[in-house]
């Protein structure tokens, strides 16, 4: 709320998010189901959002949307829930709603009040006393609260803590058709939860500049906290430690930058690392085959952009190519002297990734007349579980060089065994060059995934 500038503008943006289109772009999600507006239930990670509006002092929308979602997105049927059930959380939110009450956030002793639908709770406590919650009127029609009592006191509060829970008695809601939009909106009758104790700086950020570049590059740092100062400093300058930043920085080289935030009276914030790569003059890459949008990596560059992905597939570093060979050809701009060429790949059989069945090389002098230096067959068993890269290596006497072209073979479908059986593959890469070491990753959440390796050799450094 603080962020946004204030709670209205909060529940703006709620608004907007359970009243949007639900229609998703993109490849099929099979996680994103439940959908109310782009509000997923089916998704665990949202569940606390509905009574979010509690927070901003307008709890009637609160209990709003948890009976549209209660009365919309369960039911009695074998495939009563919306989504998985990942150890029991759809089925939990379901209990604790409606009784009337969820903790949103859980390592506090405070549960945000929504719309109970049963006229009458009993909760038997460890320690042998019971909390009652009554719902007087309740009904489909009659999801409002009006009025609510502790104990025969009036209870204005739209959240309950745990120690009056455990403390046993009657929590009782006068319930109707229309919200009152007096109850539990003034100071001390709604949830709050902030951290007001050891903050910590926000750290700062690029707010602008690409991670690589051809000639080059200016880049923009930022912080939340328009308060705090920047400090920043170039990894490997031994003259200058952290400066202030005040202005945009300019590179012509390959640079990493290292920031942190830094605000009086508080923790400093953690230190960023930011590599801003160039791409040698020159050097070009033509793909045959295009690659899919949702694994595009760096884009049309992305294979000689010295940006290498890691085991995890997930973190964006990945290019995918889906009921297709990679195919490409890379121009290094002049010609060197090459010695050796390894293409390293991904298996992560669980995520539907695969080694290739083989990978061929071919180079040429002039992007034409292309030699075909060899073939490397996969040594990796299909059915091997361990997330793992390998190395697919060719060496061969030293030739020059300027055109490589990387052939990766698509397995076609996934194994029969497999849960994914008959599905097509989707092979995915990420590479990066250098003048001694280049990297291409090829990488499948379907079934390929690696990386291009090439050493290089120059007349100075034979």
């Amino acid at each position: 709320m603080n962020l946004l500038g204030s709670p209205e503008k909060m529940v703006e943006r709620l608004d907007q998010l359970f009243s949007a289109s639900s229609e998703t772009s993109g490849r099929h999600q099979s996680d994103i189901t439940g959908l109310i507006g782009q509000y997923a239930h089916g998704n665990e990670p949202s569940h606390h959002m509905a009574y979010l509006y509690d927070y901003a002092g307008q709890p009637w929308k609160t209990q709003e949307v948890v009976r549209k979602i209660m009365d919309g997105l369960y039911t009695s049927k074998p495939d009563g829930l919306c989504g998985n059930e990942d150890c029991g959380q759809m089925s939990a939110w379901y209990v604790l709603s409606t009784m009337g009450f969820y903790p949103v956030t859980p390592g506090s002793n405070i549960y945000a009040i929504g719309s109970p639908i049963f006229e009458r709770v009993t909760l038997n406590l460890e320690n042998g006393k019971e909390f009652i919650i009554e719902a007087a009127n309740v009904s489909d029609e009659n999801k409002y609260i009006q009025t609510a009592s502790l104990n025969g006191q009036v209870f204005p509060n739209s959240f309950i803590t745990h120690q009056t829970i455990m403390e046993g008695g009657l929590l009782r809601f006068e319930m109707g058709v229309g919200p009152n939009k007096s109850w539990g909106v003034s100071d001390g009758e709604f949830p709050v939860s902030e951290i007001t104790e050891h903050l910590i700086t926000p750290a700062p950020f690029v707010k602008t500049g690409e991670k690589v570049f051809f000639d080059k590059q200016t880049i923009e740092l930022d912080c939340i906290d328009k308060n705090a100062k920047i400090r920043y400093r170039i990894e490997g300058d031994i003259k200058v430690q952290y400066q202030e930043y005040n202005n945009p920085l300019q590179f012509n080289s390959s640079t990493k930058l290292i920031a942190f935030a830094k605000k009086d009276g508080q923790e400093d914030s953690f230190e960023i690392d930011a590599k801003f790569l160039k791409i040698p003059k020159g050097r070009k890459i033509t793909i045959k085959n295009k690659y899919a949008n949702q694994y595009s990596a760096g884009g049309d560059v992305a294979l000689i952009d010295y940006q290498r992905g890691s085991n995890d597939f997930r973190t964006g570093a990945w290019q995918g190519y889906e009921q297709v060979n990679l195919e490409t050809v890379i121009d290094l701009g002049k010609t060197e002297i090459i010695t050796k060429l390894t293409t390293g790949f991904l298996q992560d059989i669980n995520a539907w990734i695969f080694m290739p069945e083989w990978v061929e090389y071919w180079v040429s002098a002039d992007g034409i007349n292309f030699t075909k230096t060899g073939r490397v067959d996969n040594p990796v068993a299909e059915y091997d579980w361990n997330v793992q890269t390998q190395d697919f290596s060719l060496k061969f006497k030293p030739q020059p060089v300027r055109y490589i072209k990387v052939i990766a073979k698509n397995r076609g479908i996934c194994p029969e065994w497999h849960k994914g059986a008959g599905l097509h593959p989707f092979q995915t890469s990420s590479t990066h060059f250098g003048v001694v070491v280049t990297d291409c990753l090829l990488k499948t959440p379907n079934c390929i995934g690696g990386y291009l390796h090439f050493v290089l050799r120059t007349a100075k450094n034979p």
